[in-house]
């Protein structure tokens, strides 16, 4: 009993926090003209997926498990378990949408205005999706499903072969592979600011463009350890409430994060530009939009 209560409280802990968060991100996307563009609409997908699965673990999942424990192997969970594994591996792909965007506002910003219009960008996340779902018909194809087990509350494979299936490793070598490119991405990107930083370059870059940029590359770091508690940590222990942290609290904690840090560095980015524009008129003087957002 005490472990399930654990459980419970850890979960719709971590579960509220990231819902919260995901709210007030779609909140600010509609209501912000600022993130009225491509970047702005690739954040507001990424909202939605992460809202899903939250959603799917604190209510459908979880919930359902806890209430029922005879729901741990049966088509309900099998099918969660397919739809929380095109949701997260869709989590990854948008991560890499979103990093490729940034990069090209700062090191290729001519270019930026033509390559990611809102209308290509939906085209890219498009294929995105299509290939989160290709990635769940490998595991429906070579017929792996997982069940969520209540004794630790984590997914599990129906069949130990599964964890070495192709459909299994093509999944983790995809987001192996896409979260790696990601990080050097963002690498490259940050080491394109260092340099200009230290350099004598005239032409700035907006605060606006950096702030977004630094939230999503903590995203991409925060997409790269969620690989590592049920990989690399879950091996190492049988302790039950060890196990457990590594799997539903640590994947929910690190989408909730996700969220927030959206929330932290968009509302300290409208803070900015808000206290500019009070600042310029405040001195009864013009001044251009363009100088308004170099300097929010």
């Amino acid at each position: 009993m005490s472990y399930n209560v654990f459980a419970a409280a850890t979960i719709y802990t971590i579960g509220s926090f990231g819902l919260l968060s995901s709210f007030t991100s779609v909140y600010i996307i509609k209501k912000q003209p600022l993130l009225h563009n491509a970047f702005g609409l690739i954040c507001g997908v990424h909202s939605i997926f992460e809202t899903l699965i939250l959603f799917n673990y604190m209510f459908l999942i979880f919930s359902s498990v806890l209430i029922n424990p005879e729901l741990e192997k049966t088509n309900f969970t099998a099918f969660m378990g397919y739809v929380q594994t095109a949701c997260h591996t869709a989590s990854v792909y948008i991560q890499v949408v979103k990093s490729s965007n940034r990069c090209f506002a700062i090191i290729f910003p001519v270019q930026y205005r033509t390559a990611f219009t809102c209308k290509n960008t939906l085209k890219f996340l498009g294929i995105s999706s299509i290939f989160c779902f290709l990635h769940v018909t490998l595991f429906i194809y070579y017929g792996c499903f997982y069940f969520y087990s209540n004794q630790f509350y984590a997914w599990i494979f129906y069949k130990d072969e599964c964890e070495e299936s192709p459909g299994a490793v093509i999944n983790l070598i995809t987001q192996i592979i896409l979260v790696s490119f990601t990080l050097a991405l963002d690498s490259f990107t940050l080491g394109y600011l260092w340099r200009r930083k230290i350099g004598s370059q005239t032409k700035k870059i907006g605060k606006r463009e950096k702030r977004f940029f630094f939230q999503t590359c903590f995203t991409s770091v925060c997409h790269a350890w969620m690989l590592i508690p049920p990989r690399l940590l879950k091996p190492l222990t049988t302790n039950q409430f060890l196990i457990f942290l590594t799997g539903t609290p640590s994947m929910m904690t690190f989408h909730s994060m996700n969220e927030f840090l959206f929330v932290a560095f968009t509302v300290d980015s409208i803070r900015a530009k808000n206290f500019r524009v009070m600042y310029v008129n405040s001195n009864g003087k013009q001044i251009s939009s363009n100088n308004i957002e170099m300097a929010a």
